[in-house]
């Protein structure tokens, strides 16, 4: 038996559909014929693996395809998988979903009071996920692969950094305080490096080449 799943197969009025869903038949498997060109945008895929049909499930298939990731990636996992619990296009199966139906996913979330921020995020996962299925030939198209800024009004402020007049008088407040002085170094150093202070603590001697004035970041 070559097939243990429902196979979903797109056909136009050319092809013999008796004769397909008999040869299907013969090979151990059931057949689902649905009519419409495979070519045809408005047809999500064209042969589901029921492993990973179901969205909630491609969602936690995909960032087990990754290795040696950041924690704050696998924090992102976890936080777009939370956000999703919730919605009903979580219950969808991805050969049923189109680009309008993630496009308007996608709106549902902004109006529902979810920020700019979070629904980009939520994308950065959602895309990727449906791109690996496209590239496992599960289905033909991505229904994330377009632009977000078309569909979603960007609400976010934009974060103005401090001017050089402003940095420099902070400096001068912690050079001259009897408590902060003793910090002065490090804030300079995380002022005119833009280092995380993560990234700071983390440096050894190794990590610091005085000679040539460079210092490496792990």
């Amino acid at each position: 038996m070559l097939f243990t799943e429902e196979i979903i197969v797109y056909y136009d009025e050319k092809v013999d559909v008796l004769e397909i869903s008999e040869i299907i038949k013969e090979l151990g498997g059931e057949c689902l014929l649905i009519c419409g060109d495979i070519k045809d945008s408005s047809c999500a895929g064209y042969c589901v693996d029921k492993t990973i049909e179901c969205f909630e499930k491609l969602v936690k298939r995909y960032p087990a395809t990754k290795t040696a990731v950041k924690p704050n990636t696998l924090a992102n996992y976890k936080f777009v998988r939370n956000v999703l619990k919730g919605e009903t296009f979580n219950d969808k199966k991805i050969s049923q979903i189109k680009t309008s139906d993630a496009k308007l996913f996608l709106i549902k979330l902004q109006q529902d009071g979810r920020r700019y921020s979070t629904i980009k995020t939520v994308r950065g996962v959602l895309c990727p996920a449906f791109q690996m299925a496209v590239d496992d030939d599960v289905l033909l198209k991505n229904p994330f692969g377009f632009e977000m800024a078309t569909v979603v009004v960007n609400d976010s402020v934009t974060r103005e950094a401090i001017t050089k007049d402003q940095m420099r008088k902070f400096l001068e407040f912690v050079h001259d305080d009897n408590v902060y002085y003793r910090y002065y170094e490090v804030v300079y150093i995380l002022f005119h490096t833009g280092m995380r202070i993560s990234e700071f603590c983390g440096l050894t001697l190794r990590d610091i080449d005085l000679k040539n004035k460079w210092c490496f970041l792990k």
